[in-house]
C-alpha cells in the first residue's frame, strides 16, 4: 500500500472514531448524576435542559434544541438538534438547579407563542421513579437503557 493512501485511511479511521464519540457526546444520560431535567414544548420544536454533577464534582447544564424536520427518533431522525453546555465556578447544588430553571423560564418567556415548561427534579425516590416521569412527558424518549 502506497504511503499517502496509507495516511488517507489513518485520517479517514480517526475521522469516523470522533465522530462516533460525538454521536454519544450530544447526549443526555439519566444517572445518579443527574440533578434535573426540564422540557419545553414548543410548536416546531423542543428545549430540554439537564443540570448534573460532573466527574470532577462540579456541576454543568446541558441543553438540546431539537428542531422537527420528520417524526422519527433517535439515529432514524433528521430533526435539527443544537446542543449547548454551561459551566461555571460554582459548586452549590441549588444554584445549578436554579440556573437550569431560570433557562426554562427564559425560553417560555421568550418563545413567542403559549407554552410552559416541565420540571423533574431527582428525588429519594430515586432513578427509576425520575425516569418515568421523564418518560411521561410529550415528545421525550429514552433511547438506550443500562442496568446499574
Amino acid at each position: 500500500m502506497k504511503t499517502k493512501e496509507r495516511e488517507r485511511l489513518v485520517r479517514r479511521k480517526a475521522y469516523e472514531q470522533e465522530q462516533a464519540a460525538k454521536k454519544f457526546e450530544n447526549r443526555f444520560v439519566i444517572d445518579a448524576n443527574t440533578l434535573a431535567i426540564w422540557c419545553v414544548p414548543l410548536k416546531d420544536s423542543n428545549v430540554a435542559v439537564m443540570a448534573y454533577k460532573t466527574a470532577s464534582g462540579g456541576y454543568e447544564l446541558k441543553f438540546r434544541w431539537r428542531y422537527y424536520v420528520d417524526d422519527e427518533v433517535g439515529e432514524k431522525s433528521n430533526d435539527t438538534k443544537n446542543w449547548y453546555t454551561m459551566t461555571g465556578p460554582s459548586k452549590d447544588k441549588d444554584q445549578w438547579i436554579e440556573n437550569g430553571r431560570q433557562v426554562a423560564r427564559t425560553v417560555v418567556a421568550e418563545a413567542g407563542e403559549e407554552t410552559h415548561y416541565d420540571e423533574i427534579l431527582m428525588g429519594e425516590d430515586g432513578l427509576e421513579a425520575f425516569t418515568a416521569k421523564f418518560l411521561a412527558l410529550d415528545d421525550m424518549r429514552l433511547l438506550e437503557m443500562k442496568a446499574g
